[in-house]
């Protein structure tokens, strides 16, 4: 199978960000290079995780989210504006490990949560649902609603 013209240019761009710790910007490239690959149910496991770890939204919550229920919707972007959050970094760097396997080690996911924090999960699934080649309604919702919230 060949690549589209448009899919040979979004793998040659590089990581427009550039950051002082040199093991933020290794994580910051790899989830750059990461996010090409990911599939759309990937990253739906990906936006849920960060809903239920970070946020501390529940399934039904999230399920209602994904409807356009306007409670759910609310409840969501009240939590992305900064209230109510749970911030469980360990559980969401383990899920994102299983949903990418063999990509982080133990060292990674411990540094991932005890250094990074919130910047690095926010940072994290904003890259995976701006640069991708397969769409994710779930990450583009979660983008649409923290703008409204913001």
């Amino acid at each position: 199978m060949t690549q589209s013209t448009f899919e040979k240019t979004v793998r040659a761009m590089k990581n427009p960000k550039q950051l002082s710790d040199s093991k933020a910007q290794y994580f910051s490239d790899l989830w750059f290079d990461q996010a090409l690959d990911l599939t759309s149910e990937q990253q739906t496991r990906l936006g849920r995780a960060y809903l239920k770890h970070i946020l501390g939204v529940k399934g039904s919550t999230i399920n209602r989210y994904l409807t356009g229920e306007s409670k759910a919707v609310t409840e969501i972007g009240i939590k992305m504006s900064g209230k109510g959050r749970k911030n469980d970094y360990f559980a969401y760097w383990e899920e994102v490990s299983e949903v990418t396997p063999k990509t982080y080690s133990a060292d990674d996911l411990e540094w991932l949560t005890e250094n990074a924090g919130g910047w690095g999960a926010y940072d994290f699934i904003l890259t995976v649902g701006n640069h991708h080649l397969q769409p994710c309604s779930l990450l583009e919702q979660m983008a649409i609603t923290a703008h409204v919230f913001k």
